[in-house]
């Protein structure tokens, strides 16, 4: 009974301690990140693209600022030209709406890598996260996080050759 009544009492000082947001029945919050990788075979030294479509609640927006960061990390099948992206170097387009700047997320992106030529033949996993500042239309609150991503494809075990041009 003692350990139910002081759970209780802890439980009532954290909701003050800790406000949350309060969401309608069936709100949202946060970006969803769907990624899948162009074409999902892909010889040796052959390039490919991680493919990314966003899902954002209606009356969310995401900045540009302080940051917009696609991150990866480190893979045996895939080598990027760097492990983040930043919004700038995707070339984002950033909208405005009453005096808000905020990222357009509707077009996919594509993000170019290349295969090593050490690369085993087999399936291949590309993780990463997306950071992101995120603010409310409806309410009084903005939200900086994180949404996580995987992806896979499979390498062929021949080496890619690019074609002649005569």
């Amino acid at each position: 009974m003692k350990k139910v009544v002081i759970q209780s009492i802890l439980l009532i000082l954290a909701s003050f301690l800790f406000p949350r947001i309060h969401l309608a029945a069936g709100e949202e919050v946060g970006l969803k990140v769907k990624a899948w990788v162009q074409p999902i075979r892909l010889s040796r030294q052959q390039q490919g693209y991680v493919v990314f479509k966003f899902n954002l609640p209606a009356e969310l927006r995401v900045k540009p600022m302080p940051f917009f960061v696609i991150e990866f990390e480190t893979s045996d099948g895939a080598a990027f030209s760097k492990n983040f992206f930043t919004s700038s170097d995707l070339g984002m387009e950033i909208l405005e709406e009453n005096g808000q700047e905020y990222l357009d997320l509707s077009p996919p992106l594509k993000i170019p890598f290349t295969v090593p030529l050490e690369t085993n033949r087999g399936r291949h996993v590309i993780k990463g996260r997306v950071k992101y500042f995120a603010i409310s239309l409806k309410g009084n609150w903005c939200l900086k996080t994180t949404a996580k991503f995987e992806t896979s494809f499979y390498t062929r075990s021949n080496v890619y050759q690019k074609k002649k041009t005569q």
